[in-house]
């Protein structure tokens, strides 16, 4: 009989580096797997859900910068720019009804000469005036509302488990959401990822959450039209 020799320590660490990277995969493939959609919606991705049978329709959109978002052009002064940068925020939620209404209320209060150095001061102030004309105050009334959760709580809320604490497994989840005129979420796109399992979870809760719509006013008269709307839910694990 052939004398058996032991294998060599090279053979040895590429057959447990290779037993690793099996298990890894299996881990991974159960941590993206261990979530499932709500009823009534369907997985585009592992990042990407949509309600079935609803418009989504341009649904995943890139609201990262007001460039992205086709909102700002050659035309557009460096003051006009500024100031489209520092809404960012309100251009995320529905970059073409915001840019209109940032037409309409906040470039006359910007149109006027500033100093070539530190314009970015006095354009603040009055871009702060042109916010609250846009947003309303106790004293005016709103021209636009961006859309917001309902106070109860969504009936899948993320719940940290506990397997995933217990690994150091943490941060921030940050979903993105269209959300339809009547409130519903239509579609939910993860934005800041930080595990499968953790995504999935988020995703879950901003998909059966209900939110007030959002509000713009339509005419010169006033009366609100409920329009379509994004928002940007973050969610710690800690």
């Amino acid at each position: 009989m052939p004398r058996q020799t032991a294998p060599s320590s090279r053979t040895l660490l590429l057959t447990l580096a290779a037993f690793v990277a099996v298990v890894a995969t299996m881990l991974a493939a159960c941590e993206g797997s261990g979530v499932q959609t709500p009823a009534g919606w369907e997985a585009v991705s592992e990042s990407r859900w949509i309600r079935t049978g609803a418009d989504t329709t341009g649904a995943f959109r890139d609201l990262s910068s007001v460039e992205a978002m086709g909102v700002v052009d050659s035309t557009d002064s460096d003051v006009i720019r500024y100031a489209k940068e520092q809404m960012l925020y309100l251009y995320r939620t529905s970059p073409e009804v915001v840019d209109s209404v940032f037409t309409a209320v906040a470039v006359p209060m910007l149109d006027r000469s500033y100093p070539s150095e530190g314009f970015r001061e006095e354009v603040d102030a009055a871009l702060n005036e042109a916010k609250i004309a846009i947003l309303g105050s106790r004293q005016n009334q709103a021209i636009y509302r961006q859309t917001t959760p309902l106070p109860e709580p969504a009936p899948e809320r993320a719940v940290y488990p506990d397997s995933l604490k217990a690994r150091g497994v943490s941060g921030q989840v940050v979903v993105q959401a269209l959300v339809s005129a009547e409130g519903q979420p239509v579609a939910v796109e993860v934005i800041e990822s930080v595990n499968p399992t953790l995504d999935a979870l988020v995703m879950r809760q901003v998909a059966t959450t209900t939110f007030n719509p959002a509000w713009v006013v339509n005419g010169p008269r006033g009366g609100g039209q409920a329009i379509p709307n994004y928002t940007r839910i973050p969610i710690p694990f800690e």
